[in-house]
């Protein structure tokens, strides 16, 4: 479990930073002075909040020696008393034979590529941080942007990259005051020391061959089969009512994986199983990570961590009643999410609520505490389908395609998109969506393509992108990457 204590608020001590910075800063007779000070805040900062990592100061590279380097994130500091254009001078250098900011990225990643696509995968990572102490400024690699170089000879790799199509892609994010700056500046930070919101990480973490998913589900199928045997009246009549519904999405084909329970029932150690049930099961268990991870973007926005929010609660009673809150959609609608998450079938487990459950519910939220929320916010473009990887390891091919599901990769998402002429202008409709694969990749086109900005750009895709499904897992998958893929967009609304 990261250790990050409950009342440590990320917004305060993202204030108290900024507020040591800018007292260094009118302190400081030069960037040295900044940079010793700024670093003993980011050290302190780190062990407030249980980040583990020490800076490269001033390492050097081809083309000299940036001021630190956590990681993927590579500072440059300036004179807080310099009059000039700090900005472009922490970008680009003072001069020809100076270097900055870019230069350093580039030589960076060179050195640590053996080709060029993985040079361009480490470019895409990296975060620029610029600074005076007063102000800070990102700026990130952006391969959209990149164009073909004037002379290939420039490049450091055998067909890698060169320096000048690594300058024509970086993007200056934004320039902040050090107040409104220092929040941003400590997402970045702490995303070095967990891991990224994507697919293949979450897949890793909660499918199948992973502890958190094989004993949470056995525990749901136990305490569902339980309250059948005892006639459970309300967990009775939600498991009817998604049968039900399920016979009409999936119609004749429901009866057609009772051939293959066995193997089902394998994937998570269920011995004999009753297929319906273990299925009921496993959407219970993808549900309740659904709204965990949105309850994590939340945090985010709300700052506060997953620990907070009482997903880690260590009283059964206390931790029931946050879940409850979750299941009905309080905390969404509260953050303007309306109607986000109605309360359905997935939420019956609350009706037999035991120390199994709560126990298992505690891993699954401290598993979630590994990975980085804002990923969404940070690096919006890498945010694809998330939910599919995982929802495609939890029900094995054999189950999905005889009840007929079969997932679009998002290559061919993209492919399909693109033939339809579609280029982030117009309404785009999906009339069965299933978990958002070709919405997230219209909010892509929409969000590369735009010159809008904020809510105008918030408004503009709400009113062009939208999906159907009969499905309610589906429902479920397509509302949460599509909130994935808007990141802090869905925030600039008071109501989405």
């Amino acid at each position: 479990m990261s250790t990050v204590a409950s009342e440590i608020n990320v917004g305060d001590r993202a204030s108290k930073f900024a507020q040591r910075v800018k007292k260094a800063a009118r302190k400081a007779d030069n960037e040295e002075e900044l940079r010793i000070e700024m670093e003993s805040a980011i050290r302190d900062l780190a062990s407030d909040l249980d980040m583990d990592f020490d800076p490269e100061n001033e390492r050097t590279v081809l083309s000299g020696r940036p001021d630190a380097v956590y990681g993927d994130l590579v500072i440059e500091y300036k004179d807080p008393n310099h009059s000039g254009d700090w900005e472009n001078e922490a970008l680009y250098g003072r001069n020809e034979s100076d270097s900055g900011l870019i230069d350093y990225m580039y030589d960076i990643a060179t050195e640590r590529a053996t080709d060029e696509t993985e040079q361009e995968i480490l470019l895409d990572g990296m975060v620029g941080v610029g600074t005076n102490g007063y102000k800070i400024f990102f700026c990130r690699y952006r391969p959209q942007k990149r164009i073909e170089p004037i002379d290939s000879r420039q490049a450091n790799l055998v067909g890698g990259l060169s320096r000048e199509e690594v300058t024509g892609a970086v993007e200056l994010i934004d320039v902040y005051d050090i107040e409104g700056g220092a929040r941003v500046f400590l997402t970045y930070l702490r995303s070095l020391s967990r891991k990224p919101l994507t697919s293949a990480k979450l897949a890793a973490s909660f499918g199948p061959d992973g502890d958190v998913a094989q004993e949470a589900v056995q525990t749901l199928y136990s305490a569902l089969q339980e309250a059948k045997e005892d006639g459970h009246p309300r967990v009775e009549t939600l498991y009817d009512e998604w049968n039900r519904v399920f016979g009409i999405v999936y119609g004749d084909e429901m009866g057609q994986i009772q051939d293959d329970r066995q193997d089902f029932g394998n994937v998570y150690g269920v011995k004999d199983p009753e297929v319906k049930p273990l299925l009921f099961a496993v959407h219970t268990y993808y549900g309740l990570l659904m709204k965990m991870l949105v309850t994590e973007l939340l945090a985010v926005v709300r700052e506060s961590p997953i620990e907070e929010s009482g997903l880690y609660e260590p009283n059964n009673s206390a931790l029931r009643r946050k879940l409850q809150e979750m299941e009905k959609g309080e905390q969404y609608e509260q953050a303007g999410l309306n109607d986000f998450f109605e309360e359905g079938f997935f939420g019956w487990y609350l009706d037999v609520f035991d120390d199994d459950l709560a126990e298992e519910i505690r891993s699954m939220a401290e598993e979630m505490t590994t990975f980085e929320p804002a990923t969404p916010t940070i690096k919006s473009e890498v945010v694809r389908d998330i939910l599919k990887d995982l929802y495609q390891d939890l029900v094995p091919e054999v189950i999905r395609h005889d009840l007929g599901e079969y997932l679009t990769p998002d290559w061919l998402a993209e492919y399909i998109i693109r033939e339809t002429g579609y280029e982030g202008e117009g309404r785009i409709l999906d009339p069965a969506c299933g978990s958002g694969t070709f919405l997230v990749e219209a909010i892509s086109d929409i969000r590369q393509q735009s010159e809008s900005e904020g809510e105008e750009l918030l408004d503009e895709i709400l009113e062009n992108v939208v999906g159907f499904d009969l499905n309610p897992v589906s429902v479920i998958a397509a509302r949460t990457n599509y909130l994935m893929s808007l990141g802090e967009l869905a925030f600039h609304s008071t109501s989405v």
